[in-house]
C-alpha cells in the first residue's frame, strides 16, 4: 500500500515536467526557424486579420468585439540599399473573397494601396503574381517594404523537414527580391518623363 501512494505522489511531482516537454510540431517549428536565422533570413512573429472571419468570431453575444485574427511568423530577407525606394504594398491570402479593383494578383486582397510602382508595372505584377502561385505551403501572405520583402505564413514544413521548408521560403524570398531590385534598375535607366 505504501507502495501505491509513492508511486502516486510521484506521477503527480513529475507529471508537469513531462507535460512541458516540446511536441514533436513545437520541436519542428524550433528547427525551422534556427534554419532560416542560419540562411540569413530575420525571423518574427506577429498576428493576421482573418478576412473571412464569421460574425461570432467578430463580435460576442453580449456585443463586445472580438479579435478575429491568427498567429503567424514572418521571415523577412533584407534588401540592398537602393537610389530610388522599391514598390511598397501588402497582400493577404483570400482565396474565396471576391476581387476588388485595386487586386492585381489571383486569390490575394491588396491590404494598402501600392506606394512606388512604376506606372506601366504590367511585367512586374506578372511577376509577383507568378511568384504567388509557387509560394510555400502555409503561405498566407506577402509584404514588400523598403528594406525587406517578407513572407506572411503558418510554419507547417508537414512531412518535410525544416531544412526543406526554409529552403522553399528562401529560394521564394530570394527570388522576390531579383524582381525588386529589377524594378529599381528599370527606373533608374528610364527615369519618367
Amino acid at each position: 500500500m505504501v507502495w501505491i501512494i509513492v508511486g502516486v505522489i510521484l506521477i503527480a511531482a513529475f507529471g508537469p515536467i513531462f507535460y512541458l516537454r516540446p511536441s514533436p510540431r513545437d520541436k519542428q517549428v524550433a528547427n525551422a526557424r534556427d534554419a532560416a536565422r542560419r540562411a540569413g533570413l530575420i525571423v518574427e512573429m506577429g498576428r493576421l486579420e482573418k478576412l473571412n472571419a464569421s460574425a461570432p468570431e467578430k463580435v460576442s453575444a453580449g456585443g463586445k468585439a472580438r479579435d478575429a485574427s491568427y498567429e503567424v511568423a514572418t521571415y523577412r530577407r533584407r534588401l540592398p540599399r537602393t537610389k530610388i525606394d522599391p514598390p511598397v504594398w501588402k497582400m493577404i491570402y483570400a482565396p474565396d473573397e471576391k476581387r476588388l479593383v485595386g487586386d492585381r494578383v489571383p486569390t490575394y486582397r491588396m491590404q494598402n494601396v501600392p506606394k512606388n510602382v512604376p506606372e506601366h508595372a504590367t511585367d512586374y505584377w506578372r511577376q509577383i503574381a507568378d511568384l504567388a502561385t509557387s509560394a510555400p505551403a502555409g503561405t498566407r501572405g506577402m509584404e514588400a517594404h523598403v528594406e525587406a520583402v517578407r513572407w506572411i505564413g503558418v510554419e507547417a514544413p508537414g512531412d518535410a523537414n525544416a531544412e526543406e521548408f526554409v529552403d522553399s521560403v528562401v529560394g521564394f524570398l530570394d527570388t522576390w527580391a531579383r524582381i525588386h531590385v529589377e524594378v529599381v534598375k528599370t527606373q533608374v535607366e528610364s527615369p519618367p518623363g
